[in-house]
């Protein structure tokens, strides 16, 4: 079934209205007046829907929806980087079900020319609604505002706490409900007071391989291993 995104605020509606953009995506697919379609608001509801096209109006009539429950929370903190690899990088973290990204300011960051900004931010978390289409994910992650080390890990939840390092302990098991946040330093890694920061804060040096990992990588590698260690569950 085809999927479009709705605005939260509308999945309630009786006649739930299209943005633009989803009216010229169904208008590229040639979506006829009457298909069911899904959509997802990103708040962990789904409904099934029909299309009604009257002209240059267009909007779903809703036949049943479905709220999923918010599954464990799951946190990354990433040390901004290019920016394009970054947006790749959010994309498959909602697919993995990631449910808040930090992007953070390190030393070591600073020098990268195309390095991700907060102007891009409004961008990033549109990509990560359109990745909802493609997965079926119910929730979008939230993607936080830049911050320093110290000022993102005041802005942290409780819950086990690892930092990717070639040097820590395999990955350990995590409970299936248990929040979980995990820090990715920059390519140039960690200075000593910021690993100093982060080890202040409960968080314990995990490895996920004998290699040296690019940021985006070592991201998806410690949800990875999250999501299994839940048994899959997002």
């Amino acid at each position: 079934m085809i999927r479009v995104l709705i605005d939260p605020e509308g999945s309630h509606a009786e006649r739930i209205p299209l943005s633009e953009t989803e009216r010229h995506h169904l208008k590229v697919r040639r979506v006829a007046d009457g298909t069911r379609l899904q959509a997802l608001d990103g708040s962990g509801n789904c409904l099934e829907t029909i299309l009604h096209i009257d002209g240059a109006e267009s909007w779903l009539e809703p036949v049943s929806l479905e709220r999923a429950a918010r599954g464990p929370t799951t946190v990354l903190l990433v040390a901004v980087g290019d920016r394009d690899r970054f947006g790749w990088l959010v994309e498959k973290a909602v697919e993995l079900g990631v449910t808040d990204l930090f992007p953070i300011r390190c030393a070591r960051s600073e020098s990268v020319a195309s390095r991700v900004r907060e102007k891009h931010l409004p961008a990033l978390q549109t990509r990560a609604r359109e990745t909802l289409k493609q997965c079926g994910v119910r929730y979008v992650p939230v993607i936080h505002p830049i911050r320093p080390v110290a000022e993102t890990i005041a802005a942290l939840p409780s819950g086990v706490r690892w930092i990717m390092d070639m040097v820590g302990d395999p990955s350990p098991t995590v409970p299936p409900r248990d929040t979980v946040c995990v820090a990715i330093g920059p390519e140039g890694g960690l200075s000593d007071t910021e690993r100093a920061q982060f080890q202040a804060a409960g968080f314990c040096p995990v490895r996920v391989g004998a290699t040296t990992l690019r940021f985006e990588t070592a991201a998806l590698a410690a949800a990875a291993i999250i999501v299994n260690c839940r048994g899959g569950a997002l």
